[in-house]
C-alpha cells in the first residue's frame, strides 16, 4: 500500500510542476553564479535569427514604406509651398520694379513741373488708341477738376495733344499724330512757321514749305503760339527729312515728335495763368460748370523761347 500511495504521489501533476520548478530555480542560481546557461543560449539565438529576422521582415518593409512615402509627400508639400514663396517673391520683385518705374516718372513730371514757366497738373492715362486713323488718349481728369476743351496736354519729353471732349471725371484727348489734328509750329532755328499734320503714323507733316526756306534735317519744332491755343514755345517735334511735294512747287517736311505717344502713361495739363495774378490752383480755377458752360481764355501766358533740347 504505501508503495501504490508513493506511485500516485509521483504521478499527480502537482507534484511534477513543483519538482520543475525547484529544477528551474536551481538551474538560475547555478546560471547567475557560473554561468552555465550562455552557450546554451547563444546557440539558441543563432538557431532562432533567421526566423526571427523572418518575422520581423515584414514590419520592417511596411516602416520602411511609410516612412518613404511620408518623406515623399512632405517633399511634395515643401516643394509646393517652396514654389508658391518663389512665385510671389517674383511677383514682388516684378510690383517693385513697376512702383520704381512708376516713381521714377513721376519725379520726372516733378521735375519738369518746376522747369516749366506754366503752371501744371499731373494726370493719369487709363486708355489709349494709336490706330492708323485715330489716335486718342483718355485721362483720369475731368471737368469736375475744371479741365477744359483745347487744354493743352504734354509728356515728359514734347507735346502730347490737347483736349476734346470733357466727361465729368474724365477727358479725351487728340493727339498731335491723329489725321485731324492741325498745330501752328515754329522752326526754332529760323523761326520759320507754318502748320504740322497728324500723320497717323507716329509722324508730322508740313506739306508746303517754300523751296528757297532754310529748312533741314534735325530742325527742333516748337508751338508758335498762334491761335491762342498752344503756349508758345513748347517743343514738339524734331524734323527727320525734307522731301519735294508732288506738285514740285513746295517742299514738305516730316518730323518725329518728341512725345512718347505709343507709351503714354502720365500727362501734364497745362493751365493758364490769369493776368496780373500769380498761378492758381487748378481747383482754384473757375469751373466751366458754374459759368454756364464758357470755357476759361483759350489765349496762355507767353512761354519763353527755349533752347534746342531743353525741356519745353
Amino acid at each position: 500500500m504505501p508503495a501504490s500511495r508513493e506511485t500516485q504521489l509521483t504521478e499527480l501533476p502537482l507534484f511534477r510542476f513543483l519538482v520543475l520548478e525547484l529544477v528551474c530555480v536551481l538551474l538560475m542560481v547555478l546560471d547567475y553564479h557560473t554561468h552555465i546557461g550562455r552557450p546554451i543560449r547563444q546557440a539558441l539565438s543563432a538557431l532562432t535569427y533567421p526566423l526571427v529576422q523572418a518575422v520581423r521582415l515584414p514590419q520592417q518593409l511596411w516602416d520602411t514604406a511609410e516612412l518613404a512615402l511620408s518623406r515623399q509627400a512632405r517633399l511634395l508639400k515643401d516643394n509646393t509651398e517652396l514654389k508658391r514663396q518663389l512665385s510671389n517673391a517674383r511677383m514682388n520683385l516684378l510690383q517693385l520694379d513697376v512702383l520704381q518705374q512708376e516713381n521714377r516718372r513721376l519725379r520726372q513730371l516733378m521735375r519738369m513741373r518746376e522747369q516749366l514757366p506754366l503752371h501744371t497738373t499731373a494726370a493719369f492715362v487709363i486708355n489709349i488708341n494709336n490706330g492708323s486713323q485715330r489716335h486718342r488718349a483718355v485721362i483720369d481728369r475731368g471737368q469736375n477738376d475744371g479741365l477744359y476743351v483745347g487744354q493743352t496736354v504734354l509728356d515728359l519729353h514734347g507735346l502730347a495733344g490737347q483736349v476734346e471732349t470733357l466727361e465729368l471725371a474724365s477727358a479725351h484727348v487728340i493727339l498731335i499724330t491723329d489725321p485731324q489734328h492741325a498745330l501752328p509750329v515754329e522752326v526754332l532755328r529760323t523761326g520759320l512757321r507754318g502748320i504740322a499734320y497728324g500723320q497717323g503714323k507716329g509722324q508730322l507733316l508740313l506739306p508746303e514749305i517754300a523751296k528757297s526756306a532754310d529748312v533741314q534735317p534735325g530742325d527742333v519744332l516748337i508751338t508758335s503760339g498762334f491761335g491762342g491755343v498752344f503756349p508758345r514755345g513748347l517743343k514738339v517735334a524734331q524734323i527727320t527729312a525734307i522731301n519735294p511735294s508732288q506738285n514740285s512747287a513746295f517742299q514738305q517736311a516730316i518730323a518725329q515728335p518728341y512725345a512718347n505717344l505709343d507709351q503714354l502713361k502720365e500727362v501734364l495739363l497745362v493751365w493758364p495763368k490769369v493776368t496780373g495774378e500769380t498761378t492758381k490752383n487748378p481747383q482754384d480755377l473757375q469751373d466751366p460748370s458754374e459759368t454756364g458752360g464758357e470755357s476759361p481764355p483759350s489765349s496762355t501766358t507767353t512761354a519763353q523761347n527755349p533752347a534746342a533740347g531743353d525741356t519745353p
